[in-house]
């Protein structure tokens, strides 16, 4: 296990170095400064700066860096040690909620509330329930759910189970994730129509159901 924390370490290292350059041609800031940052909240190190300087540092660099290093790491995790699973199937979880945000991001298109005293907008998030990871978050103008949730298809290419709240049931998104090969848990409103239409088959929780033309076996 040590050689792998060592692994690991060395890992990190090396992807901190690939994008030093890039934070450095274009800010006052590396990003290797931002990690020592980090380090200093939860280790002894000396390295360290005030919460308003780093927060003010840290909007110079691009997000895409950020999301390039969770994605890289996230993925040298799953390629590296050996996840979690329930009877082979890691178990993500998927959900969306409203967030507060500064007012200065209506300059780029988010909604000021009533008051106009900041912008609201919905944050995404597939989480991997099994080994206790964020997997991915996005931020969206649009307070739609199911649309931001199909920009993160390709987060669940694994071997995996996305559970979902009621909100996520209709026909048009659980074609998508069938025709995309996703297996899915979604909780069932109570007025839908299939449900009504409900037929024995071989099991008793099991019947066919048309969506959008498509037959999908459906469990209960």
């Amino acid at each position: 296990m040590e050689s792998q924390i060592t692994k690991f370490k060395n890992y990190f290292n090396n992807l901190i170095d690939e994008y030093k350059n890039v934070c450095e041609r274009n800010t006052k800031i590396t990003l290797r400064d931002i990690f020592y940052y980090l380090n200093s909240l939860i280790s002894s190190s000396k390295k360290s700066s005030t919460n308003k300087a780093f927060i003010k540092k840290r909007h110079t660099i691009s997000s895409k860096i950020f999301k390039n290093i969770s994605d890289s790491l996230m993925n040298y995790y799953y390629e590296n040690f050996e996840s979690k699973t329930h009877k082979g199937y890691i178990i993500y979880a998927g959900d969306g909620t409203d967030s507060s945000l500064t007012k200065k991001l209506s300059n780029e298109g988010y909604k000021l509330t009533k008051n106009k005293t900041y912008c609201s907008a919905l944050v995404h998030g597939i989480y991997d329930c099994s080994n206790q990871m964020l997997i991915d978050l996005k931020l969206s103008k649009k307070k739609d759910e199911r649309e931001i949730f199909k920009l993160q298809f390709e987060y669940l290419s694994r071997k995996c189970i996305i559970t979902l709240d009621r909100g996520y049931c209709g026909d048009k998104l659980m074609l998508s994730m069938h025709k995309n090969c996703l297996k899915f848990i979604v909780r069932l409103k109570e007025n839908l129509k299939y449900l009504n239409n409900f037929k024995n088959t071989d099991k008793d929780d099991e019947f066919l159901y048309k969506l959008k033309g498509t037959k999908v076996k459906l469990e209960l």
